[in-house]
């Protein structure tokens, strides 16, 4: 059964609703993602400029994070992608009618960091995993990003600063910008 917010509507999208809309989403998406980058600025780290993984062996690993289907927090741009190629639910993607898992992605990834609003948007998804494409051009240092205190969830964790209901899984290191972070649902209801 799906979670549902006070308003009654559903904050998970099931995976059979969305593969027709996915595929229309994702085709001009890939077509663009195999132009080649002529990017010559410094500004993303050396790891990254070397690194060459193709969009499907990154959605392969994490559809491998878990045996059996489960629900992913992440960017709702990520959604898409997240229900074409693996068999996991997600909480948002970028479509009109989908305004309460629009929301819910937002205030979890990058709103300010609110422990008791995300832990209870996390209960009420069910959302065992979070996924982060790390950006390219922050640089992470003593828990700061570009110099500033991170501010969202998203920002802690590329930063370090874990909240004690979240860990980092451990996934291949050709993905390094990306973060798998395992939710820990039997904390989140600890104050």
């Amino acid at each position: 059964a799906n979670k549902t917010c006070s308003s009654g509507k559903s904050l998970l999208l099931q995976p059979a609703l969305l593969r027709f809309g996915a595929a229309v989403f994702l085709v001009p998406l890939l077509l663009i993602a195999t132009i080649p980058s002529e990017d010559t600025t410094n500004d993303q780290p050396q790891s990254r400029k070397n690194a060459v993984y193709e969009t499907k062996e990154l959605f392969r690993a994490i559809d491998n994070i878990s045996a059996t289907p489960v629900v992913i927090m992440a960017h709702c741009n990520f959604g898409p992608q997240l229900l074409y190629y693996t068999k996991h639910k997600i909480v948002g993607a970028p479509y009109h009618r989908q305004q309460h898992g629009i929301i819910a992605s937002h205030e979890v990834m990058e709103a300010a960091f609110s422990s008791q609003k995300i832990k209870k948007i996390l209960a009420i998804t069910g959302a065992s995993y979070v996924f982060i494409k790390k950006p390219q051009t922050k640089q992470t240092k003593n828990g700061q990003i570009n110099g500033v205190k991170a501010l969202s969830l998203t920002e802690m964790i590329i930063a370090g600063q874990l909240p004690p209901w979240i860990s980092i899984e451990n996934f291949p290191k050709k993905f390094d910008d990306v973060v798998i972070a395992k939710i820990h649902r039997d904390l989140l209801t600890k104050k």
